[in-house]
């Protein structure tokens, strides 16, 4: 039972950091896409790069662990989403 838990809070651990990881790297991408030169360029490799390394890093969790330690990161990866926007915006913004 003990094990399970730890299994499972490393897999939401690694979900989270693979979260913070591609949105940090966004919103870095997003804040440099109008001052470059290459635009397309940056775009696409920021997108690659970050999108390789997470595919990479689920594909690790679910090898290591099984495929309910996949659902779970990808919990933490989307809670680090929507922790990271409240961060960067101040909050829940309205719909309308």
């Amino acid at each position: 039972m003990m094990n399970d838990l730890a299994v499972n809070m490393f897999s939401l651990a690694a979900g989270a950091l693979f979260g913070i990881f591609y949105f940090h790297g966004l919103w870095l991408t997003l804040k440099k896409l109008p001052n470059t030169c290459q635009p397309v360029l940056l775009t696409m490799g920021s997108f690659l790069g970050r999108t390789a390394l997470c595919v990479t890093g689920f594909y690790l969790v679910v090898t290591m662990v099984n495929l309910e330690g996949l659902m779970i990161s990808i919990i933490g990866f989307t809670a680090s989403k929507f922790t990271i926007v409240h961060l960067r915006t101040g909050g829940i913004r309205s719909w309308k």
